[in-house]
């Protein structure tokens, strides 16, 4: 006699199907479930002579690998989607973004071929080059306008050396590439620089 799901409880055809429909999911997204549904056959051979704990691990292990299948497609899409968003972004401030838009590029074609784990790390790696470009012409741009302040309080009669130092600390940090630092020092200096001008300028 042929085997069918009437030689083991319902309840365990229930789960079959519970874990098929994750397998059909994952295999809609071009992922490649013959081990999933390997794992499914034999889970149905071990219902059918009983052997219940077995059939149940079985089943258990194919369904973690079409959730965690989906789980990591998702996250990849995101991913990607995220990256381009940033790159668009820098693209708009004029941050040369070559290299990372070669990343993204690398990303979506793994992503393509189902090369997930690949196409995740691409990705990320295009939003982190993409945070570093743009921190760095931030950076750059706030020294200049950061010079420009201090210029016209020196033109003011101005004398502010403390300001003058954090604005050299940030050319330094900024030679060192903590472009972070650079960031923040030079926004410090623009900020101070503008207040005295101001209080300068309303005195007169």
């Amino acid at each position: 006699m042929n085997s069918s799901s009437t030689d083991y409880p319902p309840k365990f055809e229930t789960l079959i199907g519970l874990v098929r429909g994750r397998i059909t999911t994952a295999q809609g997204l071009k992922i490649d479930v013959d081990e999933m549904n390997d794992f499914v056959r034999r889970a149905r051979m071990a219902f059918g002579v009983q052997n219940y704990h077995e059939g149940l691990r079985l089943l258990n292990e194919g369904n973690e690998r079409a959730g965690k299948s989906s789980t990591i497609h998702r996250q990849a899409y995101n991913a990607i989607a995220t990256a381009a968003a940033f790159v668009a972004e820098a693209k708009k401030r004029n941050v040369d973004v070559t290299k990372a838009v070669e990343m993204l590029i690398d990303a979506k074609k793994a992503f393509e071929r189902v090369d997930l784990d690949r196409a995740l790390q691409l990705a990320s790696a295009a939003r982190s080059e993409t945070d570093k470009l743009t921190v760095l012409y931030s950076s750059a741009q706030k020294i200049l306008s950061s010079r420009s302040r201090l210029e016209l309080a020196g033109r003011l009669g101005i004398d502010a050396p403390p300001l003058r130092e954090v604005f050299a600390d940030a050319k330094e940090a900024m030679k060192a590439k903590d472009y972070d630092k650079a960031l923040a020092l030079a926004q410090r200096a623009e900020d101070e620089f503008t207040a005295l001008i101001k209080e300068r300028i309303a005195g007169t």
